[in-house]
């Protein structure tokens, strides 16, 4: 590469970490999900008995606001969508026989904004949660502008919750999440809650139901600030890039992405304009019709996602969005052709302004990204990263297969110059099966991954190595039928030593003078956890898996029954 890396490393840092605002503070801790009570229909005191205590609570919830008690559905002990005196009749006839009631299973719609204060759903299993229509938390707030709207809506979902996406209305289920609203949707890792299709198992497909939706109050690079979500999925943006929309562990959205017109649909998880305040992390998006994640902007930080089966892009990101993310996994579904041009990563600033700012600068580490083939043929695009149109990025300890190009990075302006200030680099990864080096065999592609300062190493497919063994055991390729994949890599004996190569942030040879572990390394890596404080930088292996961990963190969880 044609410049000085010593002389520019530091000063590169600096000019790049100006367009990430500094994260004071990761995302708030959200209650563990053992502390959230878990309450049955009628039991408003939660103490697993119907008793006198409850029917009060029933009474004044008739005599209040009937129509929607704060836990939806629950206090509805004839199925009608409404607490009045039937229902007080029902829990006081309950109460002085037995305390104990069982009730048919009834389906409680979703539909419209959930209401003002805080909502539950909770954990029953005669009572099914299902979106029809749009169902928000909050309000959009267009009238304030960029201006965030105060929290005055908020979700909480119990863990082990399974809410169903409604297949026949004529408008796509979506659930919302607005810039006044809330959620705290936390499962455990026996115990995930799940965003689906209203369909029986193995009846279920892409594009069965809408999606899910996050607005938040981040900054985007949207002339105006805002952005109106595709699908109907509301306005996102603002200024405040500290922004709490919530807290999302051990959830599982799958067979979204239906369309609301031609070419606009949701994707599993749209980020749109969240801040970094928001936790987000142990996500799965199984099966979309569309993208996997997709962030507008924001600064909305991930950690230990799976995005399996999707149909288009798995991680997108526009419009500026400064995140970082750490031991991610995508894999697309080989059994399932698909048209789209779709790719491990799509990274673009903006679509028409590729001098935007803020700068889109994620900050990756520890990805594993496995394709369809790497000599797929379904669409013109299939490449592990697609950067383009001003994007900046930092990938590190990444491992790319099953690529039929390891990178298409569009060498448009400001390209060139975003590789040569040190903003645009892949280092420390690993391209493995894959066709070629370059979607267009662009010497600027090759440039940037085969850069020996950044200490890449490309391994091709089949057609060039005969030989080439698999560097994941039990990922079947051709059915993925069988046990859930295991995406450990191959230990001991890893073909090429993926197992030994020992690439925590660390020892990294930060300011390029041939030697990690360093005081200049080390100042120079603080500077980037100061930025972005959600990395564990102790993380001695390349991929989402270190080899040798017995537990896998996507194991019991994930969901891979129909991949």
């Amino acid at each position: 590469m044609h410049r000085n890396w010593r002389m520019i490393a530091l000063g590169a840092f600096a000019a790049a970490a100006l367009m990430v605002p500094p994260q004071s503070a990761d995302a708030q801790v959200c209650p563990d999900c053992d502390t959230v009570p878990k309450t049955k229909i009628g039991d408003l005191t939660g103490d697993g008995i119907i008793n006198v205590f409850d029917v009060v609570g029933s009474v004044d919830i008739a005599f209040r606001n009937g129509p929607r008690s704060r836990r939806l559905g629950a206090d509805d002990a004839t199925g009608d969508n409404v607490v009045n005196v039937f229902d007080v009749v029902k829990f006081v006839d309950i109460a002085f026989r037995n305390g104990q009631a069982v009730f048919p299973n009834r389906v409680y719609a979703l539909t419209g904004r959930l209401g003002a204060g805080t909502r539950w759903l909770i954990c029953d299993d005669s009572l099914r949660y299902r979106v029809v229509g749009i169902a928000s938390v909050g309000e959009n707030r267009a009238e304030l502008g960029t201006t965030c709207p105060d929290k005055t809506d908020t979700l909480i979902v119990q863990v082990g919750v399974t809410v169903e996406g409604d297949t026949s209305s004529a408008t796509p289920a979506a659930f919302i999440v607005r810039r006044s609203g809330y959620a705290q949707i936390v499962g455990s890792r026996t115990n995930p809650i799940t965003f689906t299709s209203m369909l029986a198992p193995g009846a279920r497909e892409r594009g069965d139901w809408g999606g899910f939706v996050i607005n938040g109050c981040a900054v985007n690079n949207n002339p105006g600030g805002l952005n109106q979500a595709e699908g109907d999925g509301g306005l996102g943006g603002g200024l405040n890039d500290d922004d709490n929309s919530g807290c999302y562990k051990y959830l599982v959205v799958e067979f979204a992405g239906r369309e609301f017109t031609t070419d606009n649909e949701l994707n599993g998880i749209t980020l749109n304009g969240v801040g970094h305040g928001t936790l987000f992390e142990y996500i799965q998006i199984n099966q979309n019709a569309d993208d996997g994640i997709e962030w507008f902007g924001g600064t909305c930080n991930v950690r230990h996602a799976v995005l399996s089966g999707c149909d288009d892009d798995t991680f997108d990101s526009d419009l500026g969005a400064r995140w970082c993310g750490q031991f991610l996994i995508a894999i697309h579904d080989p059994t399932k052709n698909s048209s789209s041009n779709h790719n491990g990563l799509e990274w673009d600033n903006h679509p028409s302004g590729n001098e935007n700012l803020p700068r889109m600068h994620p900050v990756v580490s520890n990805m594993t990204l496995i394709g369809q083939a790497h000599d797929y043929t379904g669409a013109s695009l299939h490449a592990g990263a697609h950067i383009r149109r001003g994007a900046a990025a930092w990938i590190y300890n990444t491992v790319f297969t099953k690529w039929r190009a390891a990178v298409d990075i569009d060498n448009d302006p400001p390209a060139q110059r975003l590789v040569d200030e040190d903003s645009l680099k892949i280092a420390q990864s690993v391209w493995y099966d894959v066709a070629d080096t370059a979607q267009d065999n662009d010497a600027f592609e090759y440039e940037v991954i085969t850069d020996p300062v950044s200490n890449n190493q490309v391994f091709f497919n089949a057609f060039a190595n005969p030989a080439l063994p698999e560097i994941f055991t039990n990922v079947d390729y051709t059915t993925f039928a069988g046990t859930p994949p295991d995406f450990r890599p191959i230990t001991p004996g890893n073909p090429i030593g993926l197992d030994a190569m020992c690439a925590n942030l660390i020892d990294q040879d930060w300011d390029g003078d041939g030697v990690g572990g360093q005081a200049g390394d080390i100042a120079i890596l603080n500077a980037i956890v100061a930025a972005w404080p959600c990395f564990d930088t102790t993380a001695c292996f390349i991929g989402a898996m270190d080899a040798n961990d017995p537990d896998p963190w996507y194991e019991p969880w994930c969901d891979f029954s129909q991949f």
